[in-house]
């Protein structure tokens, strides 16, 4: 079995919306910006390992600067999951410096590992 296990995912209109979440996160910036960086959402990945042979990615969040940003990409990668469940294991991220202010859906990425 091969499992690539730091893979990231992201939902289709951060995707498609690229620069404007550059404008509201400096860490994605950093990486992002450049419009080579490559962005994948899930069936992209899952294309790619149908393509590589790979078995199983693990799926993983960013350090967002703003929950709502590590929220919205925690939900769309527990989505995933239940999608490719066989395909894909979630690693959702947390922003530590807001970890007073965590949603219930940021909870219930903590309690499904």
């Amino acid at each position: 079995m091969i499992i690539d296990f730091h893979t990231h995912i992201v939902p289709p209109k951060v995707k498609q919306n690229r620069d404007e979440y550059a404008r509201r996160c400096r860490s994605f910036a950093s990486i992002y910006s450049d419009p080579k960086a490559k962005l994948a959402t899930a069936e992209e990945i899952i294309a790619a390992m149908d393509k590589d042979g790979v078995d199983v990615s693990v799926v993983l969040n960013y350090g967002w600067s703003t929950l709502s940003l590590c929220v919205e990409v925690n939900d769309y990668i527990l989505e995933s999951v239940s999608r490719y469940p066989k395909r894909l294991v979630g690693f959702c991220s947390v922003v530590p410096s807001k970890m007073n202010q965590r949603s219930k859906k940021s909870n219930a990425a903590l309690k499904t590992g």
